[in-house]
């Protein structure tokens, strides 16, 4: 699959998501420890959508994982 010119998540090995698809090598099993949630938002979107979105996603990964969230950070 071919990369260029899309917006994606890497580190030092390779990339490792995208708006679309994720990689094996970083996949969510039940061994999961740490998690990072990246949320892809249109420029033009109100902040309160981004804001509700970061809540609610912190809401179910609390509810159904028993996760904790540690940082929520937006940029724009």
């Amino acid at each position: 699959m071919s990369l260029g010119g899309r917006l994606l998540l890497a580190d030092d090995e390779s990339a490792f998501g995208a708006p679309t698809s994720d990689s094996g090598r970083t996949q969510v099993t039940a061994e999961t420890r740490s998690l990072l949630a990246v949320v892809y938002c249109p420029v033009d979107r109100p902040g309160e959508h981004l804001s509700g979105m970061l809540e609610r996603i912190a809401d179910l990964l609390a509810r159904h994982c028993g996760a904790t969230v540690h940082s929520v950070q937006t940029r724009q």
